[in-house]
């Protein structure tokens, strides 16, 4: 008997901690774009006149079938927050971001939703009116 209780814990034990790891790396695979180089200070200054300056909503459905909603709110200076709500749950993260090119740009999240560091490209329509980054499409509001 004590045998097969051993073995036991030890089955439980492997699937929890195959699930808990595959769980982290999935999250972070999802919401990680390809890290882009640049240098510091080449690409445009950020200011109050920059299109991406101002608040974004977006909207997904995930696999279960429940509406996700994201909050972009893009700062002067570079610094942002993204804040998500799905299931009743909210949850935000602090970013800061640099622009690339006139449609591009660069958004480092310190600490994301996933628990990772995080760097992502963001998107800018060539209207100005939408944006996407991480598969999700926003809109000015």
């Amino acid at each position: 008997m004590e045998k097969h209780t051993v073995i036991l814990f030890l089955l439980v034990l492997a699937v929890l901690t195959g699930g808990i790891c595959s769980a982290g790396c999935l999250s972070y695979m999802t919401v990680s774009d390809p890290e882009i180089e640049y240098e510091p200070g080449l690409g445009p200054t950020v200011s109050q006149s920059d299109p991406l300056v101002g608040t974004w909503v977006g909207r997904t459905t995930n696999p279960n079938g429940y509406e996700e909603k994201y909050t972009l709110i893009f700062n002067t200076g570079g610094t942002g927050r993204l804040t998500a709500a799905t299931m009743g749950f909210t949850q935000s993260s602090d970013f800061t971001w640099t622009p690339i090119d006139d449609h591009t740009y660069r958004m480092d999240f310190p600490i994301a939703a996933s628990g990772f560091s995080q760097k992502n490209t963001l998107t800018l329509s060539s209207g100005k009116k939408t944006c996407s980054v991480i598969g999700v499409e926003f809109t000015k509001s």
